[in-house]
């Protein structure tokens, strides 16, 4: 749950289900005037980026490996299949390739992390970016940096191998919104899973497995 002051939605609440996001606000009379937006897979974080008048929301897909070796998904009124645009993680990342060389088995269970970024007044997913199977998005906000006027989208995300009890990697990826169309302008490979970021003082402040970075 986070609070929410934005022209159409002023002095609400927005809330995060296992079945999608909740915007209300509490009246005179102390109640909640409801509208569900279903999202057909399970949101984990929610941040609001007033400038762009949008939500980013981290969402997770169970999808299943099939037997040539694709992921293929289980429920296809997912808000991520019905996206205005696309985009997916590349795997030029050293971090990334492990999870490439070392393929689920056909009928396994895959966790798909997305990045959703939702109007806030119509609530169409405008875009979803796909992060690469093993690379786990954990947390999100919303920044701007030092001079900088450009509004960011910043994810924290961990790299999974189940044969670890903890991650030991994870990035920090930066996303710019403009124009109808999400752009990915950095990323930092960090040592753990990022489980937290806010901006302080013009700078990105991370929570890095149990440490703290900028």
């Amino acid at each position: 749950m986070c609070p929410l002051n934005a022209e159409a939605y002023p002095n609400s609440l927005a809330l995060s289900t296992s079945e999608g996001i909740t915007i209300g606000t509490i009246d005179e009379i102390q109640k909640l005037h409801i509208r569900t937006v279903p999202l057909g897979e399970t949101p984990r974080r929610i941040a609001y980026q007033e400038e762009t008048e949008t939500f980013g929301v981290l969402t997770l897909r169970m999808d299943v490996m099939d037997s040539s070796g694709s992921v293929k998904q289980r429920n296809n009124q997912c808000a991520s299949l019905g996206a205005s645009s696309t985009s997916n993680s590349s795997v030029t990342s050293s971090l990334l390739k492990p999870a490439v060389q070392s393929p689920p088995e056909p009928g396994q269970e895959v966790e798909t992390h997305n990045l959703l970024v939702i109007s806030q007044n119509t609530f169409e997913v405008l875009h979803c970016h796909t992060f690469h199977p093993g690379e786990y998005a954990l947390s999100i906000c919303s920044t701007t940096l030092k001079d900088d006027p450009t509004v960011y989208y910043a994810v924290g995300t961990a790299i999974v191998n189940p044969e670890d009890s903890e991650p030991k990697q994870g990035r920090i990826v930066l996303f710019s919104y403009h124009d109808s169309k999400l752009t990915q302008v950095a990323e930092k490979e960090i040592k753990g899973a990022c489980y937290r970021l806010c901006e302080f003082q013009g700078k990105l402040l991370a929570a890095i497995a149990n440490t703290f970075a900028d």
